[in-house]
């Protein structure tokens, strides 16, 4: 509807014109329905005049037609199910009063109802009219006058409770309703709990400037009932975090259309909250339309809560109780079963009248804060809570909770500095803030550690906690034995299991101290990644002055530039091996495809010179890390080690892609002096301040050894470099990794094959099972290279795919040799012989750290074939490896 359609009128000054035959029906059941005033007692013109709201316009009329979600199956008369279209055509148009008419096919035959449906009539089996030719439209009140012109019989259209005929209108407590659905909520004997269930319930706390709907939240299945607001209707604070309506012009409303389900038959439960600006004559808060009538209101008249019904025999009751305060929140409801209307004012009974009767069936639209005559409520309203069934005082006085987000705290926050191992005992203590009328909150507690820490207990159940209470679980930390020194955050979880209460959220410390003696330290020695270091302003920016040594020491441009044929070639080397991702590539006989995106991600994006060359100064990545390998020591190759630097590709808007380049270097070493010297110069960086200049200059030290031209005079362009790795999924749906050499022939990065991984091929083949048996010892003692080639056919891969992989082969006769393989392939290594997530060292964003997988930190991966339990700790493998150098058995 077009919101500013609705015009609203003074009320009515005359009564409504009743078809004779009606008035008389009326006057037989008036003697049977009342409030102990006798039959004779005249219509309270007052409540009538009260209660009038003219003819709605067509669109607001028209909005009752929308098909509901079922409701729980307990919650209809007997045993019935939901709601059901007519099994005979219908239409539906609006007569010239603003009622509901209805035509009907002609049919003939019995129409028995549907099984199990609990109806309010008993019209099982009874004689359909044929009378009635399709689309002849029948007002509100009317009768058919008359045979059909095919003999038919007469329906009566009255809304009578008498007779045996069912009713066919909106008006009366038969099975049907106009609009073409059964009335499944008769006097069939619904479950008690119903009751306490709403029909609807709209928070209106997705009230906002885009939209006019307003979701209702009793179901949280399907779309429910939803309400409208007119445009003008803002959204406002409620009184605790969510929104409220509020109606301050004078066509402001709010309103829910008719639905099958709205029937009155059996009673009303009408609450809210409201915060009244003005207290003078009468405003209505809600009111249930009934043709130009209303079958219920509940109105401000002055500073007194009035609930007006209107009963099936035309008569109107009140009650009502003064007490409403202008600026003030107030929660106001009322209910009616058939013999007892009542009200409340903030979850307490105020008042009460015995009144014995039915409501009107009420077939138009539930209008809340106005009505067609313009008694506009001018204020706030919140949480509209509407039943079909009067609901118990408990489920009222529990209306008024005003649920607030429960809060939590951790002590200690921060723990004493202990050595790795100790059990820490922190107490998590949640306090229920909701008011007195609330019930009692459960939580779903859980506490997390780091990879290798034990939490006891890491989940547990919390309460009930009643409100303005708290509760206190104690939550024993232990970190892993060979914990590295440093403080750990410990995040200590709840959520509410409740309709009231949220989430919790806090974080402690758990501090490990730095080991008694000598020792290595894992952040300091072997994956440095302190922000003092991986964001230092002058070694990780190119903008420095060109006379300082430290400016760009830590840049992708600046080691470009260095393993290159010369400074000025750096860009060149950068493209060239990037742009070998744009073209098919032939690799050891195997082919790798293309990853267009590259150029759409990256190169296209990449800052250029004046000369068209990347521009490396502006390179867009990130450093994540410094690693020490000494771990990979071989003397036999030369080799003490490797040096890795690690790179984030970054987006234009710097924010990091899932895209990781590695730059690793040979250590050399020709003896066990050499090796040593390596080790000492690591571990002599731990007695230095941390962070500080002095550390950096001396962690500066160590990576210009190993990555300056010239640092190993028989390497090509004089370069330490081993290969650049890349590890990424930003350029396609799946992972790949790929690995780039300094070709002797051209001075440039080149595509090569990846080191220690076969072919993707040959994963689950025989082959593969004949290379690990072949080299079983040496696949166990972790001293193997995968070849180039094996029997004669191309194994090592030019580039795999990650798809979390586990190498196997059949025929495999040692089940550690089969793990150890592929636990030093490139997939296998980064994917499910870890439960790794493909990188190891993840992405950042400026001012934090880059976070490490647990294979670094701790974790325990059962293995997939033999069912080993395996835990992994790859910094404090190499932390014990490095240790036993430097500081002796």
């Amino acid at each position: 509807m077009r919101n500013k359609e609705i015009s609203f009128r003074k009320p009515l000054s005359g009564g409504r014109r009743w078809p004779v035959l009606a008035s008389a029906l009326l006057a037989i059941a008036a003697s049977c329905v009342g409030d102990n005033q006798p039959p004779s007692e005249p219509l309270d013109t007052e409540l009538a005049e009260l209660m009038d709201d003219g003819a709605l316009p067509a669109g607001l009329e028209g909005a009752d037609m929308t098909t509901p979600p079922p409701r729980p199956r307990s919650c209809f008369g007997g045993t019935s199910g939901p709601l059901m279209p007519l099994p005979i055509g219908t239409s539906s148009f609006f007569g010239s009063d603003g009622g509901v008419a209805v035509g009907f096919p002609g049919v003939s035959g019995t129409m028995p109802p549907p099984a199990n449906m609990g109806i309010a009539s008993p019209v099982a089996a009874e004689p359909a009219s044929p009378g009635f030719d399709a689309g002849v439209p029948m007002p509100i009140g009317d009768e058919q006058p008359g045979p059909a012109s095919d003999g038919g019989s007469p329906i009566n259209f009255d809304g009578d409770t008498g007779g045996s005929e069912p009713d066919f209108d909106n008006g009366g407590i038969g099975p049907f309703f106009g609009d073409g659905s059964f009335d499944a909520g008769g006097a069939g004997g619904q479950d008690p709990s119903c009751a306490s269930q709403p029909i609807a319930f709209w928070q209106f706390d997705d009230c906002n400037t885009s939209n006019t709907e307003l979701s209702d939240s009793a179901v949280s299945f399907a779309q429910g009932h939803p309400a409208f607001r007119s445009v003008d209707v803002t959204c406002t604070a409620d009184q605790t975090t969510g929104q409220a309506t509020h109606l301050a012009g004078v066509e402001d409303i709010v309103y829910a259309p008719d639905q099958p389900d709205f029937s009155l038959a059996d009673g009303v439960t009408i609450a809210a909250w409201i915060k009244p600006d003005e207290l003078d004559g009468v405003r209505t808060l809600f009111r249930k339309r009934d043709d130009g009538t209303s079958a219920f209101a509940l109105v401000l008249n002055d500073d007194s809560l009035q609930f007006v019904i209107h009963l099936s025999n035309r008569r109107f009751r009140s009650v009502s109780v003064p007490g409403i305060k202008a600026g003030n929140w107030t929660h106001v409801a009322a209910t009616y079963d058939g013999q007892v209307a009542k009200v409340y004012l903030n979850g307490q009974q105020a008042a009460q009248r015995k009144v014995i009767g039915q409501l009107s069936r009420g077939a138009g639209p539930l209008l809340m804060g106005n009505d067609i005559n313009g008694r506009r409520f001018q204020g706030d309203i919140d949480d509209v809570w509407f039943n079909t069934l009067a609901a118990p005082p408990d489920t009222i006085l529990q209306l008024t909770c005003l649920p607030q987000l429960p809060t939590g705290t951790v002590t200690p926050m921060v723990s004493d500095a202990v050595q790795a191992g100790t059990p820490v005992t922190y107490q998590f203590v949640i306090t229920n803030n909701n008011s007195a009328s609330c019930q009692p909150i459960t939580l779903q507690a859980s506490a997390g550690g780091q990879p290798g820490f034990t939490v006891d207990p890491h989940f547990t159940m919390i309460g009930p906690i009643a409100s303005g209470e708290t509760n206190t679980t104690p939550v024993v930390v232990t970190s892993g034995d060979d914990t590295d020194p440093g403080p750990y955050p410990i995040s200590f979880d709840a959520f509410s299991l409740d309709n009231i209460g949220g989430l919790v959220q806090e974080q402690a410390q758990y501090v490990v101290a730095e080991p008694i003696g000598c020792h290595v330290s894992s952040a300091r020695e072997l994956t440095i990644r302190d922000v003092s270091v991986v964001d230092d302003p002058i070694r990780t920016s190119l903008d420095g002055p060109a006379d300082d040594p430290r400016t760009g020491a830590w840049t992708f441009g600046r080691l470009m530039q260095r393993l290159a044929p010369s400074d000025d070639k750096g860009p060149d080397v950068a493209e060239n091996m990037l742009r070998s991702f744009l073209s098919p590539q032939t690799i050891n006989t195997f082919n790798v495809d293309p990853r267009p995106n590259m150029n759409s991600l990256v190169l296209s994006r990449w800052p250029r010179t004046a000369d068209g060359k990347l521009d490396l100064v502006r390179a867009p990545m990130r450093l994540l890390a410094i690693v020490n390998r000494l771990d990979l020591k071989d003397l036999t190759k030369n080799k003490a080690g490797e040096g890795r630097i690690v790179f984030g590709v970054l987006h234009p808007g710097g924010s990091p892609m899932e895209f990781t380049v590695i730059f690793e270097y040979l250590l050399p070493a020709r003896s066990e002096d050499d090796f040593n010297a390596w080790a000492n110069k690591f571990q002599a960086l731990q007695a230095l301040p941390f962070p500080s200049e002095d550390y950096n200059v001396a962690l500066q030290a160590i990576t210009d050894s190993f990555s300056m031209r010239g640092a190993l005079a028989s390497g090509v362009n004089g370069s330490s470099l081993i290969d650049v790795r890349t590890n990424e999924i930003a350029l396609s749906a799946v992972w790949q990794l790929r690995e780039f050499h300094l070709s002797p022939a051209t001075g440039f990065l080149a595509p090569a094959t990846l080191f220690d991984t076969p072919d993707s091929s040959f994963n689950r083949s025989d082959t593969l099972g004949q290379f690990i048996n072949a080299n079983e010892a040496d696949i166990i003692a972790e001293r193997f290279d995968v070849p180039a080639t094996f029997n004669d056919m191309p194994l090592e891969a030019g580039a795999v795919f990650n798809r979390l992989d586990v190498w196997s082969a059949p025929g495999t006769n040692n089940p550690l040799a089969r793990h150890k393989f592929s636990l030093n392939t490139c997939n296998g290594c980064h994917g499910g012989e870890t439960n790794t997530q493909f990188l190891q060292i993840f992405p950042r964003v400026p001012g934090q750290p880059s976070r490490l997988a647990a294979f670094l930190t701790g974790e325990d991966v059962r293995d997939r074939f033999d069912g080993t339990l395996r835990h992994f700790n790859e910094l404090g493998r190499r932390r014990t490896l490095l240790q036993a150098v430097v500081c002796g058995p």
